[in-house]
């Protein structure tokens, strides 16, 4: 969320979107955020989850230590979760079709990332 926040650009918009995937065993649930943020670079991206790794953002003036995805990451490992990035926001099959025309429609590509937890009684 935070960095949907530091990277939508001011009149863009964030998503904040709720899953269920009751065909597996166990089901899981999910919450997806997705921004209509510049994206991340293709050159970025393999290095997403490294700590202190910025890449292109590094030469901005967007604060940040390169530490958020990299935390995130190892908080939904530990809870047995899942994490996963698309960038194009768009190419997310999991974000709504309403969402994804609204980012389209922007003309910037945008940020979705997927937060996959087991449903607990």
């Amino acid at each position: 969320m935070d960095n949907a926040l530091k990277y939508t650009p001011s009149g863009g918009a964030i998503f904040v979107q709720i899953l269920r995937q009751v065909a597996s065993i166990p089901p899981y649930q999910g919450v997806v955020i997705a921004d209509t943020g510049p994206g991340i670079p293709m050159q970025d991206r393999s290095h997403l989850f490294e700590r202190h790794y910025r890449g292109v953002q590094a030469n901005t003036s967007i604060p940040g230590t390169g530490l958020g995805l990299a935390i995130a990451r190892d908080l939904v490992y530990q809870m047995q979760g899942e994490i996963h990035v698309f960038s194009p926001a768009a190419t997310s099959e999991r974000l709504d079709v309403s969402i994804r025309e609204q980012i389209v429609a922007t003309g910037n590509p945008g940020t979705a990332i997927v937060l996959w937890f087991e449903e607990s009684d």
